[in-house]
């Protein structure tokens, strides 16, 4: 047995996860850091009925009355730069997605552009009207997109570097 200095090291095991993908019917709108955090550490706050909305956007009013919704998110894909997923429910709700919000994530609701928001400070969301919804979610950085035009704009240059050289020395080779 290895003896490790400190004090001793526990290890808990949580019985109730908040699933990676989840509707909620109440939410808070919080159009900055601050009020984001001092809501999420509300007592009353649970993150597996409610969320923090940080956005200018975000609606201003959750369905009081559908604090329960027959409710429901069916994940069909789930990969590191994908997701699609069906949802249903009775009333609007935002769908949470329990990944890192980053704005080269693009969303689409029914094929649809929509705006992903941010969630509970770290997280991603949309608003989802009432009804059943496909939902897919693409990570595409506009970084990539850079990188691959700058890319192909220095190929083409060292090509026409290349061409160009070579026909300098065919008209030299010419004149010969």
């Amino acid at each position: 047995m290895i003896e490790v200095p400190g004090p001793p090291l526990e290890l808990f095991r949580n019985t109730h996860p908040v699933p990676q993908a989840r509707l909620v019917a109440r939410w808070q709108p919080a159009p900055n850091d601050d009020l984001a955090l001092r809501a999420l550490a509300h007592p009353r706050f649970d993150p597996r009925r409610h969320a923090v909305i940080s956005s200018q956007s975000a609606r201003e009013h959750a369905n009081e009355s559908c604090s329960d919704p027959d409710q429901g998110v069916r994940v069909l894909e789930h990969k590191p730069e994908r997701w699609r997923l069906e949802t249903h429910s009775v009333c609007d709700t935002y769908l949470v997605l329990q990944m890192g919000f980053d704005p080269g994530w693009k969303v689409r609701v029914d094929h649809l552009e929509a705006t992903p928001e941010r969630a509970d400070f770290a997280f991603s969301a949309v608003f989802l009207p009432a009804g059943t919804h496909r939902v897919e979610w693409r990570y595409a950085p506009r970084s990539v997109t850079y990188g691959a035009a700058l890319s192909c704009a220095t190929l083409l240059l060292l090509v026409g570097l290349l061409m160009a050289g070579r026909a300098r020395s065919w008209t030299r080779s010419l004149k010969r």
